[in-house]
């Protein structure tokens, strides 16, 4: 649930600290502020759904994104 909080309010991805930013779309520094009780019921929302098979890509740092992003 830590790593969660640091990467929802903090931007740091996989919730840990020393790693990249998380990148658009994610809009991270909108949720700085977010009351610990609504973060907690987004996490159990979240742990509660079934997870699905994704394959994540890798991060395009937005300096280096072509076109518009979708």
């Amino acid at each position: 649930e830590e790593q969660f909080r640091k990467a929802f309010t903090e931007g740091k991805s996989k919730g840990l600290e020393g790693t990249r930013p998380i990148l658009p779309p994610m809009p991270w520094a909108n949720y700085i502020n977010i009351v610990d009780e609504d973060l907690k019921a987004i996490f159990a929302y979240l742990k509660s759904t079934n997870p699905v098979e994704n394959a994540v890509p890798n991060p395009i740092p937005p300096g280096e994104l072509n076109g518009p992003v979708e």
